[in-house]
């Protein structure tokens, strides 16, 4: 499914028009720190990531009145999570997934289904757009919200067979399982998000990103050790 921008108020070209890093346009994130924290794959650290740059509030507007529904629906899935989320920011939460979406589609040049343009990103001719990259940069938009009330997860599925492994970001209470959470995955479909609570993702078998991590890390060493000992007797 192709998401189409170049219509109505969201025509918005690939360059930099309506970027906020562009003279003139506005921000609403100049107030916001200039770096950002996200766990290293390698569990060793943390790296500064420095935070995105968002789309003019023109942009922002279009786009929620684009998809007032959809955001209407996200925002009572958010408080149906419980009691303590705070409904005012499950509705900021769910305006910045869709507008933020939105944002990425231009910026990733999505025009064609997420197989044929993985190819693409894969041999250099679109700048991103993997699941990995969805589920990374979405992370990190919302990080910059800093919820109070909800908590941002990451997860991978497929990692352990043949079939193509896939990333995503979740946003569930906080304190609360991460089965429990709601899969934001605008890759699936192209750049159409699609959203579910997790544990209901019949397409999808969801591990927490770190056990992920944990289970390579195992593999690794235990390839490693293998090779080791052949060389030992080889070596004999």
């Amino acid at each position: 499914m192709i998401f189409a921008l170049a219509t109505g108020a969201m025509a918005v070209p690939a360059s930099a028009q309506g970027r906020s890093d562009v003279p003139g346009t506005r921000s609403d994130t100049s107030t916001l720190d200039s770096a950002w924290s996200e766990a290293a794959a390698s569990g060793s650290g943390v790296r500064v990531v420095a935070p995105p740059k968002l789309f003019d509030k023109a942009f922002r507007d279009a786009s929620i009145a684009r998809h007032a529904e959809d955001i209407a629906k996200l925002t009572q899935a958010f408080v149906d999570l419980g009691p303590d989320v705070d409904p005012r920011e499950a509705a900021r939460a769910a305006r910045v997934v869709y507008t933020y979406v939105d944002q990425l589609v231009v910026e990733y040049e999505i025009e064609d289904s997420p197989l044929v343009h993985n190819t693409k990103v894969n041999f250099g001719q679109k700048p991103r757009g993997l699941c990995w990259h969805w589920a990374h940069d979405l992370d990190i938009r919302l990080q910059m919200e800093r919820f109070r009330t909800l908590e941002i997860h990451r997860a991978i599925a497929n990692y352990n067979n043949i079939r193509l492994e896939h990333s995503t970001t979740l946003l569930g209470r906080r304190g609360g399982a991460m089965e429990d959470a709601i899969v934001l995955d605008p890759w699936r479909e192209g750049g159409k998000l699609t959203w579910k609570i997790a544990r209901e993702d019949t397409r999808y078998n969801w591990t927490p990103r770190d056990e992920v991590f944990a289970y390579k890390r195992q593999m690794k060493e235990r390839q490693a050790n293998a090779e080791h000992r052949t060389t030992e007797r080889q070596d004999r």
